[in-house]
């Protein structure tokens, strides 16, 4: 392999012949480790003089330095195999006149919406080389940061991390000290805190993470990792920090480089359970330094000792020395490393891309190669060839990085000139959705750019790595390039888009990988472990009972498909209103990606009695215990929606629980379809079959949970006997059907419910035969036979009793006419006939006849005790005592009716025995008659 000069992060300007003497002076003194290092120091070279700069000839910066960026909001769609990818435009992030190379860019965990970028910054002018910062704080709609980390040279490899807490933590080499550094912003990175030293003396290459796996023992711990040159065979150091890179633990070596090689160029990301995974390269100890094969380590205990510690997981053939010439610029095959953390089915796979040549999968030129783990990193898979152009065709990628996103797809960004002839370079993405088993490939940079080294640092150096992240929705793709002049940091987004979104909320991560958060302050979108009729394992919770009156906070969808005609969004809820406060969810779709949107559906809650987001009665600090205290919603979404926010504005009521958010594609509700039912006095035998037309309302109820109506259909009830069905909002499903006449006993399908396909007719027919209705309670209209709805409960209370007698017989004492609820008959008279009816059903105590569960549960009392809560302020405080007043209130008021139900009960309960005393009687007297009879018969009389 062909030697490389190293890199030495400033070089002066002297005269040709004092410049190549003092080259040969400083490579004199140079050790192997040296020759094998990445990065020089800079003392060690005669070339560099310590006292050339001071601190206070430096430009210092307590902010900013720059006017903000904002980025175009145009986009090119690319169809893909795996959907369409909507490509930003390409920008520079911070345009400035230092050279800005070695990028590296994350996010934050806490807050999608942070980006942060970095770069070896160099100023050729004054010299100064340090670490560039550059952030948005607004998902990358615009941009801002400085050069210059602080006012002093740093000494640049930057490995950027954000911690839980949103602390930014900078690590890095040193300048006028050897060694391994970091600085610690709690601003957003517009201003740091001074360089904190991790370890003193000859390091390399470091990169960082952090922890940000929620359940994991060490959440929030952060990591830097780096070659430790002060070993003959250098390798792999760690060191970690808990309060935000205030303060390191003790430097470890990791490996022990195996015999002939040293290892560098490591990466290092963490699982979803904390796991920590290191990678790295090990080349060959000696000219032209060849990565000849990869390693790998595993911990399980927060970097302390190695469950897996493997020099060699796979071969590699590395480009450093056998690069073709492209304007003298070297590269290198250090490898980059990500971990799935959704919770899709790749969860916990292990990505590891690298740059090789000559070896299976690539060709005869540089090619990226990928290589994944499914078992935590026990076993590897072979190498697949990521870039897609043909093999051995002469063109070049090199320096890949790789992301895997909020989907789980695996994204490897790159250099590539398969569209140009050599120096000329572009930027290509390449993403699976297959688990890396195959690959489709992007051009994402909209311009060309001719790598060149940048004049002043080491030969043939234009930055050794390029950087990728992801976060709502997009990818973003972040390289260096010298187009505008000097090497600058470019950025451009990659939209995915989702073919269909259906979350329940199962996975512990918040917001769901196809979901981000609005909101500023304190969030009150939080997964919770009720979900959806007591089946899966959790939902999204807004606090509405702890947020202020007026907070708005959104969960908002990625990026979706175009919605198409049929397309809906479905979606469970459950929500217990309180006295004071009126809350709201309003449903908003946008056409336009999220640049606006427009109102679909506006839902409030309350104590009205009628609010749409309701489904129980008034509970204290709500949390779903039944399955029954949620119900469905159903929209159509205008053609072209793209994205959907479910917008929260708090009034200070009480909790919304959401679950089970879909878009799909279903198939229109069917207008056709009809229920067979007739209420028992609207049946006419003569001069045909036929039915009194009126109007009736009939339901879908969940199976499992008949209290849950999923829909309704006011109908028409014909003179065929025969109410129209057309549901709008069901689902495909098994349900009760449930008939509701104005004046008839509420009527349920027969038991296990009837199965309803969406846009297929429901047809179904109470009338005959009698098990049609639930425990057959119908009323027995023809000899056919036919069956139709008890009559006469005109007070709606569900049984047909002495109040509804006594309600139609004073209506049929002043003659009452029209379409009044008496009217049993349907002839427009309350008469003795309609009266008839009632007295007859009301003797047998014809009652409603349900499925278990179709009343909704008695509420839960509050047994909460008020010395045992601590309340945020005083209005949380008044709103529980009120809660707690009207908690026992709704108390008193359910014994209350329980004690008048149990005198009704004892009531009947003694009209029944008395019936049978009667009828006892009566049968006694007509045995008696009968006996005389048979005396008389034989000629004797009762006194004989």
């Amino acid at each position: 392999m062909k030697g490389k000069k190293l890199k030495n992060k400033l070089l002066f300007t002297f005269t040709f012949l004092l410049c190549f003497i003092s080259a040969r002076f400083a490579f004199s003194q140079y050790s192997p480790a040296d020759q094998m290092k990445w990065n020089v120091d800079p003392r060690q070279s005669a070339m560099y003089d310590e006292n050339t700069y001071h601190p206070a000839d430096l430009p210092s910066s307590n902010g900013f330095d720059y006017n903000v960026v904002t980025v175009p909001s145009t986009e090119q769609y690319v169809p893909t195999p795996n959907g369409v990818l909507a490509i930003g435009p390409s920008v520079r992030i911070l345009p400035s006149g230092t050279t800005q190379s070695e990028l590296y860019m994350t996010r934050s965990a806490v807050n999608p919406l942070i980006l942060y970028g970095s770069s070896n910054s160099y100023n050729t002018g004054t010299g100064v080389i340090s670490e560039g910062t550059y952030v948005s704080t607004n998902g990358g709609v615009t941009w801002g940061g400085m050069d210059l980390l602080g006012p002093t040279n740093q000494g640049g490899d930057p490995g950027p991390t954000i911690d839980k807490n949103g602390v930014f933590i900078m690590t890095h080499l040193g300048y006028t000290t050897s060694g391994m550094f970091a600085n610690r912003s709690v601003n957003n990175g517009a201003t740091w805190a001074n360089n904190v030293t991790i370890l003193a003396g000859s390091m390399d290459k470091n990169l960082a993470t952090t922890d940000d796996a929620v359940s994991s023992s060490f959440y929030g711990r952060s990591y830097c990792v780096w070659s430790r040159f002060t070993a003959s065979l250098p390798p792999i150091d760690i060191s970690y920090t808990n309060d935000g890179g205030a303060t390191w633990s003790a430097a470890a070596d990791i490996n022990v480089s195996p015999a002939g090689h040293y290892s560098q160029g490591c990466d290092t990301r963490v699982g979803p359970n904390g796991e920590l995974y290191v990678c790295w390269t090990n080349p060959v100890a000696s000219s032209p330094f060849t990565e000849d094969f990869c390693g790998f380590a595993k911990s399980v205990n927060g970097g302390v000792s190695w469950t897996i510690n493997n020099n060699n997981i796979f071969d590699m053939n590395g480009i450093r020395g056998t690069f073709p010439t492209v304007n003298n610029i070297r590269v290198n095959s250090f490898p980059r490393i990500d971990v799935d953390r959704t919770c899709g089915p790749r969860k916990g796979w292990i990505y590891i891309v690298v740059s090789q040549i000559n070896l299976a999968p690539a060709g005869s030129d540089p090619d990226i190669v990928i290589h994944r783990s499914s078992d935590g990193g026990v076993t590897w898979s072979a190498g697949v060839r990521v870039n897609q152009d043909g093999l051995s065709n002469g063109k070049l990628q090199y320096l890949p990085c790789v992301r895997v996103d909020e989907s789980g797809a695996v994204n490897v960004f790159y250099y590539d000139n398969r569209n140009t002839a050599a120096p000329v370079m572009q930027n290509y993405l390449s993403r699976s959705t297959d688990g890396g088993a195959t690959f489709t490939d992007v051009k994402v940079t909209d311009h060309n750019f001719t790598p060149a080294p940048i004049s002043g640092l080491a030969t043939g150096y234009q930055g050794d790595y390029i950087g990728v992240t992801s976060a709502n929705g997009k990818v973003w793709c972040n390289w260096m390039d010298n187009s505008s002049g000097i090497y600058q940091s470019w950025v451009a987004s990659v939209d995915y888009t989702i073919p269909n979104l259906c979350d329940d909320f199962s996975c512990p991560d918040f917001p769901p990988v196809n979901m981000t958060e609005e909101f500023s302050g304190t969030n009150y979108w939080t997964r919770q472990t009720p979900s959806a009729y007591a089946s899966g394992s959790g939902s999204a919770k807004f606090d509405f009972w702890s947020a202020s009156a007026g907070v708005t906070q959104s969960l908002v969808t990625l990026p979706l498909t175009a919605a198409v005609s049929g397309t809906y969004l479905t979606f469970d809820r459950a929500y217990s209103p309180w006295s004071a406060g009126t809350d709201s969810l309003i449903v908003e779709t946008s056409l336009n990606g999220g640049a606006t949107y427009s109102a679909l559906s506006r839902l409030w809650g309350n104590n009205s009695g009628s609010a749409p987001l309701n489904t129980v009665g008034i509970l204290s600090n709500f949390s779903p215990t039944s399955g029954g205290q949620w119900a469905p919603f159903i929209f159509a979404l205008p053609v072209g929606t793209n994205k959907i926010r479910l917008r929260a504005v708090s009034g200070f009521g009480n909790n919304l629980y959401i679950d089970n958010v879909c878009v799909q594609s279903l198939p229109a509700p069917s207008s056709t379809g009809g229920i067979g039912v007739v209420p028992q006095g609207f049946y006419r035998a003569l001069p045909f079959p036929q039915a009194i037309p009126d109007t009736v309302r009939t339901f879908l109820a969940r199976v499992d949970f008949p209290n849950v109506k999923v829909d309704s259909a006011i109908s028409y009830l014909s003179t065929n006997a025969v109410a129209s069905s057309p549901y709008t909002r069901a689902l495909s499903g098994t349900y009760y059907i449930v008939v509701d006449h104005r004046n008839s006993i509420e009527t349920w399908s027969k038991s296990g419910g009837e199965l309803y396909s969406r846009g297929s007719t429901l047809n179904f027919n109470f009338i005959s035969p009698v098990n049609q209705a639930y425990n057959n309670n119908q009323a027995f209209i023809d000899p056919a036979p036919y069956y139709g709805m008890y009559g006469g409960d005109v007070t709606r209370d569900n049984s047909v009793d002495l109040a509804d007698v006594a309600q139609i017989e004073n209506a049929a004492l002043n003659f009452s006419t029209g379409y009044v609820v008496e009217d049993l008959t349907g002839d427009n008279f309350v008469d003795l006939n309609d009266l008839a009816i009632a007295d007859n059903n009301s003797f047998n105590f014809v009652m409603r006849q349900a499925p278990p569960g179709a009343e909704p549960a008695p509420p839960p009392f509050l047994q909460n005790d008020s010395r045992n809560i601590i309340f945020e302020n005083d209005a949380q405080r008044q709103k529980y005592e009120l809660s707690v007043k009207l908690m026992k209130e709704q108390e008193s008021k359910r014994k209350e009716n329980e004690v008048n139900q149990n005198i009704i009960n004892q009531r009947i309960e003694l009209r029944k025995e008395s019936l049978k005393n009667a009828e006892r009687i009566k049968q006694t007297d007509e045995a008696i008659q009968s006996g005389h009879q048979h005396d008389i018969y034989h000629g004797k009389t009762l006194g004989e």
